[in-house]
């Protein structure tokens, strides 16, 4: 799942057996919840299939939108529009974002937006961690990112769910959010004005086709037209238990069906893979953990990113 530029061009995105979960059933304390209760309120007609969510909401607050610059600010000074990719994520801690590792530019500056509805804040990036398994295999797309200040309390922030969890993953509703497309349509030729709904955020429910706890990523069913799509890169698929939010995926890659030629359509409403972070846990944690260290040396000025040591 490639990330998306926004105005200029568009790209493709680049965005069952329980592993270690026990099999009891806790899917209805989790429907209990009114993340879970409006993410269920979805239609057809408008991630693709979803609905948009209402500032103030508590999924606004457990999904962040994540930006990069395309190219550097300063050649961008006179431009109509300044020129970034769209991609999601979701806060580990107040300084430690979530995201999927293709998001990364390392290049150019990466920041997050918040959108209260009234005011939108931006926070830079300061650093950015690829763990380095995706070097080499690209189903490890996973990244970590730290900000340059604190997110607001009002901030949600997720956590990796225990493999020894009581959670059913059959019946499981994973939330699945994100501020990508609206539409599995590509527009024409860059620069179309083909209303695809980017920087909304839209949130949907889905069903996990199939895990493995040693699998680097699972899959989703898309088939019904409701999942996440471009833009959506990096973001969250969570499910609430005992009133706690958890992670299990990172939006990586839609699939299309086999076969399929046409890549004007159709690219998300077949699959979408998601990153195992179950698989990854103890690399999250662990480096998140570093991160928070360094947070108490000197700051550093300049946006940096790197591999995991």
């Amino acid at each position: 799942m490639k990330k998306l530029t926004l105005f200029f061009a568009f790209l493709f995105l680049a965005a069952c057996q329980d592993g270690g979960f026990d099999a009891a059933q806790t899917g209805s304390a989790a429907n209990k919840n009114t993340a879970t209760t409006e993410a269920k309120n979805t239609s057809n007609t408008s991630i693709i299939g979803g609905i948009d969510v209402e500032p103030g909401s508590d999924i606004s607050r457990t999904v962040i939108s994540f930006k990069s610059l395309v190219k550097p600010l300063d050649t961008q000074v006179g431009s109509q529009n300044v020129v970034v990719t769209q991609c999601t994520a979701a806060a580990l801690t107040r300084r430690v974002v979530l995201t999927a590792a293709h998001c990364i530019n390392a290049e150019n500056q990466s920041f997050i937006e918040l959108n209260t509805g009234v005011t939108v804040t931006t926070i830079p990036v300061l650093k950015a961690v690829i763990i380095d398994e995706y070097h080499t295999d690209p189903t490890a797309d996973l990244a970590l990112a730290v900000l340059s200040e604190d997110l607001p309390e009002n901030i949600i922030t997720v956590s990796i769910p225990n493999p020894d969890m009581k959670v059913e993953l059959a019946t499981l509703d994973l939330i699945a959010a994100g501020y990508g497309k609206n539409t599995d349509v590509v527009a024409a030729a860059p620069g179309s004005t083909l209303k695809d709904g980017l920087g909304t955020l839209r949130v949907v429910i889905l069903k996990i086709s199939f895990y493995e706890f040693a699998e680097n990523r699972f899959m989703v069913d898309q088939s019904s037209g409701r999942g996440f799509c471009q833009g959506d890169s990096g973001g969250p698929a969570f499910f609430i238990h005992n009133s706690k939010y958890y992670v299990m995926g990172v939006a990586s890659k839609t699939i299309a069906p086999e076969g399929q030629t046409d890549a004007s359509t159709g690219h998300c409403s077949f699959r979408g893979a998601y990153v195992n972070l179950l698989k990854f846990k103890k690399w999250i944690e662990a480096t998140t953990q570093t991160l928070t260290a360094e947070l108490a040396s000197p700051p550093n000025s300049e946006p940096v990113s790197e591999s995991s040591p």
